[in-house]
């Protein structure tokens, strides 16, 4: 049986979708401005995320007064109870760890596509560079060169170092993680809190849970069976005289 990430799904999804546009995006350096694009896009989106994330540890930590958030600022004073609170957070790190499935699927997709292309010399990093699509290709440890191989392995070393250091920036995500779903533990078992309050809390610890599986899941092959009614009626369908998929796409998309 085999196994096949949501990931690569998603990945072979996007590049079907792909295939029914124009033709001139299926050229490799077409191709690599859009999956660049969408690569950046990702990572500053998951930038902002780990903003918020820091800034809801600070609210989490700095104003937390036992069942309350509580802010007091001259003769004004405001408080929210903390369940409300952390369950807003837990919910702000599902959409970190979809903003995060999103950024790992994108840089996936242009690596896969750097990997297409097989000239002497070439540099996708280079490349990029020259695009005005990249601000430090020159500093990637990665080196093309088939003159010459380096007695020791530095380059590729530092390359998995630099990887590995990147991975890192998870570390703190997922202790803030733990964070959240031990206090929504304790909030929930708390009799002294309203009803609403301790349903909140336990919605939001299921919620921590579910990021964290999402992630995982989301990168882990997953068995999978081949769907052969659909393949065989998606052949049927596409025989004469019912109209191909490029033209029923160039008839949907024009009207």
């Amino acid at each position: 049986m085999r196994c096949i990430s949501i990931k690569r799904l998603k990945i072979h999804e996007l590049e079907a979708t792909l295939r029914y546009l124009h033709k001139d995006d299926q050229v490799w350096t077409r191709k690599s401005a859009i999956y660049g694009e969408i690569q950046d896009k990702a990572i500053k989106s998951f930038v902002v995320f780990l903003g918020k994330i820091v800034i809801a540890y600070l609210i989490a930590t700095s104003l937390r007064n036992g069942n309350e958030l509580a802010l007091k600022v001259s003769n004004f004073e405001a408080s929210v109870p903390a369940a409300f609170f952390l369950f807003a957070v837990s919910l702000l790190l599902l959409i970190s760890a979809m903003a995060f499935n999103h950024l790992s699927a994108a840089m996936t997709l242009k690596n896969s596509l750097a990997t297409k292309i097989k000239l002497i010399g070439f540099s996708v990093n280079a490349y990029d560079l020259l695009q005005n699509r990249s601000d430090n290709a020159l500093g990637v440890p990665v080196v093309i060169n088939p003159f010459f191989r380096e007695a020791l392995p530095i380059s590729s070393m530092l390359a998995h170092l630099l990887l590995i250091a990147m991975f890192t920036i998870l570390v703190p995500i997922v202790a803030f993680g733990y964070y959240v779903f031990d206090e929504l533990v304790m909030l929930g078992m708390n009799s002294q809190i309203s009803a609403p309050e301790r349903i909140s809390a336990f919605a939001g610890a299921a919620i921590t849970i579910l990021s964290a599986m999402y992630v995982v899941l989301f990168h882990l092959p997953l068995p999978v069976i081949k769907n052969t009614k659909g393949i065989r009626w998606g052949f049927l369908y596409s025989l004469p005289p019912h109209p191909s998929d490029q033209e029923k796409f160039s008839r949907w998309s024009r009207s």
